[in-house]
């Protein structure tokens, strides 16, 4: 028996990457979860599953067995920080051909196996704000900075960080700590409880260094989905120095030659997070370090990303 799907449909829908599946064998008597066979977003799942899926028909074993009685599979779903009125199909099929003294043939062998598309186009990087840890708008000294919610020092005035981890270190002369990474989520404060944008870039600042972060496609508007960060989701500045501020980039559907681009919103005109000269990514601060999404600092570690629109 094999089951199967195809990619969600309409396939550029943001619902297709906020719900969480999670299918797996189920114990047929009490619903209990066995074993998983994929999870993850919908399209991840559909990706997984649309060349078509063998079912053991005993879980129970470490074989892949033919189904004798029954087998039963539990369907999981999981939404969260969504705010919209989209809908979306996924079908999932099923077939059964004959196992017992002939060679088992995958029925949807013939069918595309192409990963499902994103189905949020992050067709513009550009940035949202800068949240500058050396303003009076924190508690501490500077280069210090505590868990709560902040808005940017610069920038959009509708959105703002919820800092949820920080990690502190004691630099330089004297016991004073210093904050050297910040775990955050993006927030809609124009809107509380409604959608905020999906991280495109984060780029920490310190010393004379910056640390840049690229999404892949599985980045929502928290940096535990960045490549690079660590497992609590924390970003951090080049080599262990304090960090001065951090840039926040989102996707937006822009056009390429009306995207803005991301960059420091100080260092250009305009307000609210909408920086007008810059149309690409710059780095006037400093030399750019070999890690987070490009590689991972020497202690971290890290994917390499495409780049931060999703091309490849």
């Amino acid at each position: 028996m094999w089951v199967a799907t195809r990619c969600p449909d309409p396939a550029a829908t943001s619902l297709g990457e906020a719900l969480r599946l999670t299918l797996s064998y189920a114990d047929c008597e009490t619903g209990a979860r066995v074993s998983r066979i994929a999870d993850g977003s919908l399209r991840e799942v559909a990706t997984a599953l649309r060349g078509g899926r063998r079912i053991d028909g005993d879980p129970a074993t470490g074989t892949l067995d033919c189904l004798t009685d029954r087998v039963c599979l539990l369907a999981e779903y999981e939404l969260v920080g969504y705010v919209g009125s989209e809908t979306v199909d996924l079908p999932l099929w099923a077939s059964a051909t004959q196992c017992r003294h002939a060679t088992p043939t995958n029925p949807f062998a013939d069918v595309d196996v192409a990963p499902c598309p994103p189905g949020d186009v992050c067709t513009c990087c550009r940035t949202i704000g800068k949240l500058d840890l050396g303003s009076d708008t924190q508690p501490g000294s500077e280069s210090r900075i505590d868990p709560g919610v902040y808005t940017f020092t610069e920038g959009s005035t509708e959105y703002e960080l919820d800092v949820y981890r920080t990690v502190d270190d004691v630099l330089g002369e004297g016991d004073v700590s210093e904050t050297v990474g910040v775990a955050f989520r993006l927030r809609n404060r124009a809107d509380p409880g409604g959608m905020a944008p999906r991280l495109c870039t984060v780029r920490v600042k310190g010393g004379p260094g910056v640390e840049t972060y690229d999404r892949n496609d599985g980045t929502r508007a928290d940096t535990a989905g960045l490549p690079g960060s660590d497992a609590d989701g924390v970003v951090y500045a080049p080599d262990g120095h304090a960090v001065n501020y951090v840039l926040v980039c989102v996707c937006t559907t822009e056009s390429d030659a009306d995207c803005s681009g991301c960059s420091d919103p100080s260092l250009m005109q305009g307000s609210n997070g909408t920086p007008e000269e810059s149309k690409g990514p710059s780095n006037p601060d400093g030399p750019e370090t070999p890690g987070g999404s490009r590689g991972g600092p020497p202690d971290r570690g890290g994917p390499a990303a495409a780049s931060p629109r999703g091309d490849q």
